[in-house]
């Protein structure tokens, strides 16, 4: 079952109603992405269902983090062969797009092409592969 952590910095959202602005906006955009993940690393017979099979997880980043872009997005999930060989460098760049996208279009603060964004990594029996 993959695993998509959308880290954020906190403070992208200040002021009266942060409490309430922030959650709904990783709900939207978890709603808006999951659909595009499940395809990305769906395979044969093995098809992804975004709510069931995909772990939604939109973390702040830990207080103190030196980091230059607000947002990344990783995603964890087992290397099989097939998963490997259809997820290439093409369909990653791909996916950045239409996620990016998805994120400028809910107005998600301070996201832009500069961002690498995306990244994958596969647990296979051997230990992390990124």
């Amino acid at each position: 079952m993959p695993q998509v952590t959308m880290l954020f910095k906190p403070n992208l959202f200040s002021g009266n109603g942060r409490d309430r602005i922030l959650p709904n906006l990783l709900e939207r955009v978890g709603r808006e992405i999951m659909p595009l993940i499940a395809e990305a690393f769906s395979f044969g017979p093995a098809k992804l269902d975004p709510v069931m099979d995909i772990d939604w997880l939109p973390t702040p980043y830990p207080p103190g983090s030196l980091v230059f872009y607000p947002v990344s997005i990783e995603i964890m999930t087992i290397g099989y062969p097939e998963r490997k060989a259809k997820v290439t460098e093409g369909v990653m760049e791909e996916l950045k797009l239409q996620i990016l996208a998805e994120l400028q279009e809910l107005k998600f603060p301070g996201v832009d092409a500069s961002n690498p964004l995306l990244w994958v990594i596969y647990t296979d029996p051997d230990g992390l592969h990124i």
